[in-house]
């Protein structure tokens, strides 16, 4: 890729000095326009010379540039002061004049690669010190992300096991993060919606391969090349899919549906389920094959209930992830966490996120207090354990709220958290559609995944 090199000076010849047949644009401004604001967008390199220039509005320019891009200085003469107040702004190329041609060749083009080098450590400290996607403090969540340091940047396949809604996608996006590949795409995949298609989808298909096959398309597989591809729950692939599955696991190629040739395809496997797939393998329903190729690597996470020490600290998260669409409230007080703590979280995680963003929408700009989390406990023990309450309007209330729960589920995961396909499947108006999401505490994305 060609670089951008722009040289401020009053002597053009130093421009004629850098240009050749080398991969960088050379551009030529007149010092005088070190009087507009320094604009870098598009810049890598910049030339400056000082050359019978004012210091003060040489460290200026270095301010306003302030470490974005590269600079080289070119002068007759560099007092110490001047290069002492110039290296601390970042500078590192100094060049005195009468230059040669190669020498201002050469340190350009040792300034680019540094400034090349600076760039990719910055992106490497970035991943490194951006905060865990797996969220808590019990010593399960310490135990996985050191499980994510130590097995990120292996091509091993991960084989995630726990409870719906423990976080197994949080868990696996962990695992991308800290890898080599991630940079590349992550294709997370619910293989449970895929149904009969699910060929097709994994491997891609060409146009005419089956009936409204009207373009070719090129598959998750195919999407992931280069990265890391999450087939969760999949225990619901078929026996047939499973063999292809296990074919591409073990050479890297696959053939589209209605193709002959063979395709490769680099992608790291996680996948991740909440069925015991042991069993279903003693049964004949999963390959043991597969799933010993699989489960190379296997992390097991924990229900919630079993680390209750999460509970607060995912709180905090969650309600810092509802924050910036609406003026939520900011705290939790300590006596609702405790309340959270008390509870037995069959929906994990997920539940409580689900929670949390419904007392959060009811209780506007206050803090969620626990008679906000034990009035919506109360509503989920009644469902779940047909517990009728007090009157017959609450009883009709739960039993409604129930079934909401179970059908709106239900279409956000057949949909796969399309809004066009999910109104087309419940019949209703979309802002009727956002409103039972809300009072029901879904979000359509989180669900649908």
């Amino acid at each position: 890729m060609s670089s951008t090199v722009v040289v401020y000076s009053r002597d053009e010849h130093l421009l004629e000095a850098i240009q050749g047949d080398y991969q960088w644009d050379c551009r030529f401004l007149r010092r005088d326009a070190l009087d507009e604001p320094a604009d870098v967008r598009g810049i890598d390199q910049f030339i400056l010379d000082i050359t019978n220039m004012d210091a003060d509005k040489a460290l200026a320019f270095l301010d306003a540039v302030n470490f974005q891009r590269g600079v080289v200085m070119v002068a007759e003469d560099f007092p110490d002061e001047l290069m002492d107040a110039a290296m601390t702004r970042g500078v590192r190329h100094f060049i005195t004049k009468p230059a040669l041609s190669g020498q201002m060749i050469c340190t350009v083009r040792a300034a680019l690669r540094e400034n090349a080098g600076r760039a990719a450590g910055c992106r490497r400290d970035e991943a490194e010190n951006a905060p865990s996607l797996v969220v808590g403090v019990s010593s399960a969540m310490r135990e996985l992300r050191d499980q994510a340091a130590t097995l990120a940047n292996s091509d091993i396949s991960v084989f995630i096991t726990g409870e719906s809604g423990v976080g197994k996608e949080a868990a696996a996006r962990e695992f991308f993060r800290q890898s080599t590949r991630h940079k590349a795409r992550f294709v997370p995949v619910n293989c449970a919606t895929l149904g009969s298609l699910a060929e097709s989808e994994l491997f891609g298909h060409t146009r005419g391969a089956f009936t409204h096959a009207v373009r070719s398309t090129q598959g998750f597989v195919g999407a992931a090349d280069g990265g890391t591809l999450l087939l969760d729950e999949v225990g619901e692939l078929d026996v047939r899919v499973q063999s292809k599955l296990l074919r591409f696991l073990d050479s890297g190629e696959y053939n589209k549906v209605g193709e002959s040739d063979l395709r490769k395809a680099d992608a790291r496997i996680i996948s991740s389920t909440n069925q015991d797939l042991w069993a279903m393998s003693r049964e004949g329903t999963f390959r043991k094959d597969l799933l010993f190729r699989l489960a190379a690597a296997v992390i097991t996470i924990p229900p919630l209930r079993e680390r209750p020490e999460d509970i607060p600290v995912l709180a905090e998260h969650f309600l810092s992830e509802l924050r910036p669409s609406k003026d939520r409230p900011r705290r939790i007080s300590s006596q609702a966490l405790s309340c959270l703590r008390q509870y037995h979280w069959p929906g994990n995680a997920r539940q409580l996120r689900q929670l949390l963003y419904l007392t959060s929408e009811k209780c506007e700009k206050r803090p969620i207090e626990a008679a906000d989390v034990a009035r919506e406990l109360r509503v989920w023990e009644a469902a779940d354990n047909d517990v009728p309450p007090a009157t017959y309007q609450e009883t009709k209330q739960q039993v409604l709220r129930k079934f909401d729960m179970q059908y709106f589920s239900s279409i956000l995961s057949l949909s796969k958290g399309s809004l066009n396909q999910s109104l087309s499947l419940t019949g209703m108006h979309k802002k009727n559609f956002y409103t039972k999401l809300q009072e029901l505490g879904m979000d359509r994305k989180s669900v649908a995944a």
